[in-house]
């Protein structure tokens, strides 16, 4: 799994942090040494709810990971924007009542399933209106 300082630094220096090669994983990630590169998702919310972290103003971007297990972002204020491209959600999204100042940046992602009726923010062709 990819570790909770890994994803501070991203947050903090707003720089991509890219998996893989970028490219959506179809299953739990992993490299030739045999590392897994999945983010649990309970550690990931975690860092998200954090105010104590200094966000840089693009916030966190990754591209090409697996979240394992429920993100739970309901009733969340994120303040700062999130970029999941080409993400692999192995467990649900939860977004009821949520907001994220700028945006949620979902493209290319998959998503099932996604729970959340009210939220603002997000910016993936499923969940346009």
């Amino acid at each position: 799994m990819i570790a909770r300082d890994l994803l501070e630094q991203a947050i903090a220096s707003g720089h991509e942090l890219v998996i893989g090669g970028g490219q959506t994983p179809s299953t739990s990630s992993g490299n030739a040494a045999g590392l897994n590169l999945d983010i649990d998702a309970d550690v990931l919310r975690s860092v998200l709810l954090d105010r104590s972290l200094a966000a840089d103003p693009r916030g966190l971007r990754l591209r090409g990971v697996t979240i394992v297990g429920d993100l739970s972002l309901d009733g969340a204020h994120i303040p700062f924007p999130i970029s999941l491209r080409n993400t692999n959600f192995a467990g649900a999204l939860w977004l009821r009542g949520s907001r994220v100042d700028g945006k949620m940046d979902l493209s290319g992602s998959s998503l099932d399933p996604v729970h959340g009726v009210c939220f603002w923010g997000i910016a993936h062709p499923l969940l346009a209106t």
